[in-house]
């Protein structure tokens, strides 16, 4: 699969079909993996795509509307962005 949302996808599939099921999923993000402390951005699909702290939490925000199923989210955020933590704690 090419990304997450592939994956994602393929396990929403699975669980809609188990009949009476109330899973759920989860994804650990590790955001301080892909955070640059000297950019201050968030590297996704390495230098590729460079999102700021705000276009991270929409990415975030738009991605748990798509995927209803994901319910949890560990570590959205870099350790060094608590700014990024601060606007992110409104979604939750």
């Amino acid at each position: 699969m090419d990304s997450i949302a592939e994956a994602v996808k393929v396990l929403e599939e699975v669980i809609k079909t188990m009949k009476g099921s109330n899973m759920s999923i989860g994804i650990n993000c590790n955001g301080s993996e892909l955070y640059n402390a000297g950019t201050k951005k968030y590297e996704m699909e390495g230098a590729k795509a460079l999102f700021d702290t705000t276009q991270m939490i929409d990415f975030y925000v738009k991605f748990l509307a798509d995927h209803p199923l994901v319910t949890y989210l560990e570590d959205p955020m870099s350790n060094e962005d608590l700014p990024g933590w601060r606007a992110f704690i409104v979604y939750i």
